[in-house]
């Protein structure tokens, strides 16, 4: 019987061909099935189930009989079954894969005779994205969540890590489960009818037919059985049998000798790979890399790392990569993207080792067909190189390399395909010149030899050995700098777990000291948030900043604590390693730029030493470290409180921050006339590279598309003298959050940091000239007043090589071509504006220019407290509009707690958002930000005291969502649409219901409504 497959079907049936399955069609089951055998030997049944309407209904399982069919048949073939949803959406065809038990334990409403989707849960949306992008397996179903829980936590790792893990899993009285592990990564599963021996036999059988040299100690056996040894679900196997198994499998496949490939008259024609590498046509390169290239070498590379006998040596490749790009290549989805791809032009393999849950690079030997070269390299990102340029030991450590090794670096990229040659004598210097226009190349110290003739096995092994060799000093010290890297971040560590709410005393005052969660800020940079409250009064927040390496300053480890976007606290913590106990002696200094510096550090120690810290002149102690025992010989939660009093008392000393005082302290430092800079000098740099602006803005806590990103972008720096962008959108969408957060970005800062080349102006209505902007000169002060543009302006003026940004906010409360006129002329003509004519000003130049580094942004709403704004400044401006919001990608971002408790609160504020945006009267981040954090504070309170659920939920949109509805009769069906929603929710007798049955009315008599009576 052929069974006759639709399109969406035959889809499946090309997923199968692509990963070597050979393809059955059967008679065995009265459904449409279709039956694979891999060609490694794996089997399993796809079911094939269509759907052809996007609603949410599909018959699956319509009897038991069907049912019980599928289980004799994964009986009869000692296989696994599948399913393959074909489900219409959003105009393409989405395919979900269900194991059967995926399947029966997926949220439908199960009947006997059909079975309805009530949602797709998010789940199940993420594993077709990973089964489209793997390209090596269809994802396996869970049958045990106690057991995939456990795994997860990797709960099977007992004592001393090892490299490969196989583990078993007692499924009924005749079958186990067997799970091939490497790296915490899965490689491999199986089920077996022969009893646990069988399992042991698959695999050990699974790891030498992927690593046919692993040694017995490469690997551990352990098995699962959820209730027993003491509630320990993991036992390792330390039979004899277990050897017994390996040995004779190692015997059966004549792999017991470890040198068994040096007598192999194989040759490597490097002239073949060149041809391979050269081949247009990507997924038939990738395939011949893989069978040709990377199958003869693996052996090869590992019979030398088996040499070293060392555990900790673990080999890497390209294959993934390749075997990826290989099933991409042939799905049509992607194939498009991966035409022109330089995947499979070159082919590596790597020696990597291990050191704690890191890894060095010990030896890479890569064939590039770009380059046309063969290179034997240490490998390595720029920051353990600039780490050694600061020690400075990078000439002692590149003068013991052999003469033969060349320094190679790369784009900041390490997948760069260009990589050029620097001479030794100059990769000091090199370095430092990275370092401030935050340029981050690999950089490589390679042997390089010509991609061309014939080498034996013997000569590979030979280049392999003396490579090793010479490479030695650049191994050597990675693998130190590695070593004290994970000692360093061990204290970062200690520091930061330490999070439980603390009492703090400042001028005699108790406060409250709070943490909030870790949240990573970007690669190799964490942070935890702190406040300071008195009750419920917060005082200041901050953060303490947790840098593996810092990229502006710092190849290493770094602990920070930030208030208000300043730097208060800046220390190495690699100070405390060595031997034995060290002292935290941290040194202070400031930099301010109106006060006198000595005076302010006098002051700041003396209030450390008041608040009970040991100082000694610009040194103050944060705690003991013991290297030994690795712990700080006092508490860590009181170092980090001591870290925090530190930074608030240096803040308070440098008038960055206010504390309140008690009379008996006295006064603390006069007051000052103007205001300071940041209490840390910094240097800050600029640059529009937009890749870097992207990644910043990306790994901030806000949900701009990266489409609304590079459009400002463009806006602001298309023109070379003229950056002038206007931000129109519904309230609450991030206007002046998004002009923020890319100033800041610009010079490589978080959000929250105090950007001195930002200002921030809100427009008052009463701006009715240039005067607003510019100043005048006020004969009853006897004074210039400066405004806080034209002081922008003349900063500009002054470091012509930064970009300074001013954002208007709300810039049309007032007219804008009124209180603008002068900007407009000015930025147009390159024209000076005249300021005054006064003789007796100096300060104050009597014209200006507007400098083309000055970047203007304006935001803008439209309601009935804004003026339009005039064809001439809208032809003078870039305009954009945000009234888009991506509330997912915010829910996401939200925490843990608040989205398991206001899942269903957040799902009906979207519903009712999607109603009221077809009449541009939706809500925006700010308000659905807001309602959720009251929400959640409803729930923190007292059980007895709280409102519940659904009153909650009514009373925020009452307050925040009902007052802007207004209209014509043009919102009917709109109010139509809240009345069922808010009366299903609600109820008939709700305050909600009955602020919309007025409109209603009101809709009805006079033809327009509004929420305010």
């Amino acid at each position: 019987m052929t069974l006759q497959l639709n399109e969406s079907d035959a889809r499946i049936l090309t997923w199968l061909d692509s990963q070597g399955y050979k393809i059955i069609q059967t008679e065995d089951s009265k459904s449409k099935w279709v039956f694979g055998q891999n060609l490694l030997g794996e089997h399993l049944f796809i079911n094939v189930i269509t759907r052809q309407s996007e609603q949410p209904e599909i018959n699956i399982i319509d009897n038991d009989e069907k049912l019980e069919t599928i289980k004799n048949l994964k009986e009869k073939y000692n296989c696994e079954a599948y399913f393959a949803v074909l489900v219409p959406k959003n105009g393409q065809t989405n395919c979900y894969i269900f194991s059967l038990q995926e399947l029966l334990e997926f949220p439908w409403n199960i009947g006997r005779e059909r079975v309805k989707a009530l949602s797709f849960n998010s789940k199940y949306e993420n594993k077709i994205n990973q089964y489209e992008r793997s390209g090596n397996q269809i994802i396996q179903g869970i049958e045990d969540k106690e057991l995939e829980r456990s795994i997860a936590n990797k709960e099977y790792i007992i004592g001393e890590p090892t490299k490969f893990y196989l583990l078993t899993v007692k499924k009924n009285d005749d079958q186990y489960e067997v799970r091939f592990i490497e790296d915490k990564l899965l490689h491999e599963k199986r089920v077996v009818s022969n009893r646990l021996r069988g399992a042991k036999i698959d695999g050990i059988t699974m790891l030498l037919n992927r690593y046919p040299s692993a040694d017995f100690n490469h690997f551990m056996m352990v098995h699962y059985k959820a209730d027993r040894n003491g509630g320990k679900p993991w036992v390792k196997d330390t039979s004899e049998e277990v050897k017994e198994i390996y040995q004779e499998i190692k015997l059966q496949t004549n792999l017991t000798s470890t040198h068994s490939l040096r007598g192999v008259p194989l040759m490597i024609n490097l002239d073949e790979y060149q041809t391979i590498f050269n081949h247009d046509i990507t997924h038939e390169r990738c395939k011949q890399v893989l069978d040709q290239i990377e199958a003869p070498l693996k052996p090869i590379v590992q019979q030398f790392l088996d040499s070293f006998n060392d555990p900790s040596l673990y080999l890497h490749t390209y294959g993934v990569t390749l075997t990826t790009t290989y099933h991409d290549a042939l799905n049509p989805k992607y194939a498009e993207q991966r035409k022109e791809s330089n995947i499979g032009r070159k082919y590596f393999i790597q020696i990597m080792k291990k050191i704690g849950d890191s890894e060095v690079n010990a030896l890479t030997l890569e064939f590039n067909g770009m380059e046309r070269k063969v290179l034997l390299s240490v490998e390595t990102n720029f920051y353990p190189i600039w780490e050694v340029v600061r020690l400075n030991r990078i000439n002692g450590i590149v003068n013991e390399l052999n003469p033969a090794v060349d320094v190679l670096v790369s784009s900041q990229s390490k997948e760069s395909t260009i990589r050029e040659l620097l001479k030794r004598q100059e990769l000091e210097d090199f370095i430092k010149s990275c370092i401030k226009p935050r340029k981050r190349p690999w950089l490589y110290f390679a042997k390089c030899i010509p991609l061309e003739g014939e080498w034996s096995v013997e000569k590979l092994l030979d280049e392999l050995k003396e490579a090793w060799q010479y490479l030695e000093p650049i191994r050597n010290y990675l693998q130190e700098e590695k070593k004290v890297s994970i000692q360093a971040a061990h204290i970062l560590t200690l520091v930061q777990v330490e999070d439980a709410n603390q009492e703090m005393t400042l001028f005699h005052r108790s406060y409250q000291l709070q943490y909030g969660s870790v949240e990573q800020v970007k690669s190799g940079v964490c942070r935890q948030q702190f406040s300071l409250k008195d009750q419920e009064q917060l005082i200041v927040k901050g953060y303490v900043v947790y840098y593996q390496f810092q990229e502006k300053q710092s190849p290493h480890q770094v602990l920070a604590v930030k208030l208000d976007g300043h730097s208060h606290i800046y220390t190495n913590v690699r100070n405390l390693l060595g031997r034995g106990t060290k002292d935290w002696w941290i040194r202070k200094l400031f930099a301010t730029q109106s006060l006198n510096n000595a005076e302010v550090l006098e002051t700041g120690m003396s209030l450390l030493r008041q608040h009970g810290l040991e100082v000694k002149e610009s040194e103050y102690l944060a705690g003991t470290y013991d290297n030994v025992s690795e712990a700080f010989t006092e508490a860590a939660d009181v170092v980090k409180k001591r870290l925090i009093t530190a930074a608030l008392l240096f803040a308070h000393a440098s008038e960055k921050l206010q504390l309140p005082t008690v009379d008996d302290m006295g006064p603390i430092i006069d007051e000052a006339d103007e205001q300071e800079g940041d209490p840390e000098e910094e240097e800050y740099i600029a640059s529009f590279q937009l890749t870097s602006i992207l990644e910043l803005i990306a790994n901030s806590s806000f949900t701009f598309a990266k489409e609304i990103i590079r459009d400002l972008h463009l806006n602001l720096t298309a023109l070379d003298d003229k950056h002038f962008v206007i931000l129109s959108g519904i309230s609450g969408t991030g206007k002046t959050q998004l002009a923020r957060l890319y100033a800041n970005a610009v010079y490589g800062m978080e959000y929250e940091a105090d950007n001195p080349y930002m200002s921030v102006i809100p427009v008052r209505p009463d701006w009715t000239d240039s005067s607003s902007l510019f100043g005048y000169y006020s004969s009853f002060e006897n004074r210039y007043v400066i405004p806080e543009f034209l002081r922008m302006v003349l900063k500009a003026h002054q470091e012509r090589e930064k970009p300074h940004f001013v954002v208007f906010d709300e810039m049309n409360l007032a007219r804008v071509e009124y209180y603008l006129s002068d900007y407009l002329s000015g930025v147009e003509s390159r024209k000076e504006i005249p300021l005054h004519n006064r003789a007796d000003l100096i300060d104050i130049p009597k014209t200006v220019t507007i400098p083309p580094n000055l970047y203007v942004i304006g935001t803008v709403n439209v309601d009935e407290t804004t003026h339009s704004i005039s064809d001439k400044v809208l032809d003078r401006a870039f305009v954009m509009t945000l009234s888009e919001v991506d509330f997912d990608t915010l829910w996401n971002r939200s925490a843990e707690d608040v989205r398991v408790k206001l899942q269903i609160e957040f799902d009906f504020l979207k519903q009712v958002h999607s109603i009221l945006k077809p009449y541009y009267l939706h809500f925006g981040y700010r308000s659905m930000n807001e309602m959720l954090q009251k929400l959640s504070h409803n729930k923190n309170l007292e059980a007895n005291i709280q409102m519940n659920e659904t009153e909650a939920l009514e009373k925020v949109i009452i307050e925040k969502v009902l007052p802007k509805v207004r209209g014509d009769d043009s919102i009917s069906e709109m109010l139509t649409k809240l009345h069922q929603v808010f009366e299903a929710k609600f109820g008939s007798d709700s305050a909600a219901l009955s602020i919309v049955e007025r409109m209603e009315k009101e809709i009805a008599r006079y033809g327009a409504a509004q929420f305010w009576r």
